[in-house]
């Protein structure tokens, strides 16, 4: 087994060094960047207006079903849909409507039968 040596010049020595430097400035402004992504993230203003799909997916409802409770103005449940607004063929969302109408929604427990409900 043969043993390699390398020998390195002042000058690529002194490029390594600058490298190096540079690599740390570099690390250092992105984590200044993103520290400054993260603010920026945290003070994100919500939307206003969302699309049916956009809706949808905040009520955690599928998008055919949304539209289906859409066109029939209430949901299969006989729940009115909150309002919406419709702009052409587009169907628009209020985000505070939306926030309220989910926060009203009576909450259902999903309960087993009681002996007696299953021997009838």
């Amino acid at each position: 087994m043969t043993m390699q040596t390398t020998v390195v010049t002042a000058d690529a020595l002194e490029l390594m060094i600058q490298l190096n430097a540079g690599a740390k400035d570099l690390l250092e402004a992105f984590k200044a960047f993103k520290e400054d992504f993260e603010e920026l993230k945290l003070s994100t203003v919500k939307p206003s207006l969302l699309t049916t799909q956009e809706a949808a997916k905040y009520l955690g409802i599928a998008y055919p079903t949304m539209k289906q409770y859409q066109s029939e103005g209430q949901t299969g449940n006989r729940i009115p849909m909150p309002p919406f607004v419709r702009i052409g063929s587009k169907v628009l969302y209020d985000f505070d409507d939306l926030s309220q109408w989910k926060k009203d929604l009576p909450r259902q427990r999903r309960t087993r039968p009681s002996e007696e409900a299953l021997q009838c």
